[in-house]
């Protein structure tokens, strides 16, 4: 059964809109410590960060209070000097509002092509 050029065509444009579009970003923050001791990190309470500590370990939590000596969860605090490297997450209300507009059209894509070939099958 060989595809049609439609159909590659459809699976191309879903795979565009899954890729092209995300509702959150990352990236990496400075964050007070020996090197950049007036660093001030751009944290705000309600962030989610990703705190890989200087022994290896990885914390994942939302942050509820920013402290002059490091960030606050809810059952743990990480001092900055614990630190090695700060991730902070932010939801994008605009990548949010693209993706479901990918997806509606490509959902309707879908159908049309669906509609198109059921009417070439017929004939």
């Amino acid at each position: 059964m060989q595809s049609k050029p439609w159909q590659r065509a459809l699976v191309l444009l879903i795979s565009f809109c899954f890729l092209a579009t995300s509702c959150t970003t990352t990236r990496v923050t400075r964050f007070p410590n020996e090197d950049t001791p007036n660093a001030t990190p751009a944290v705000t309470v309600g962030d989610t960060v990703r705190v890989t500590l200087r022994s290896g370990g990885i914390k994942t939590f939302e942050v509820t209070a920013i402290e002059t000596d490091g960030l606050t969860g809810k059952k743990l605090s990480v001092p900055y000097k614990d630190m090695a490297f700060l991730e902070v997450r932010k939801i994008s209300a605009w990548r949010s509002v693209g993706l479901g507009l990918g997806l509606v059209l490509a959902a309707a894509g879908a159908l049309f092509l669906y509609l198109i070939s059921s009417i070439d099958d017929e004939e």
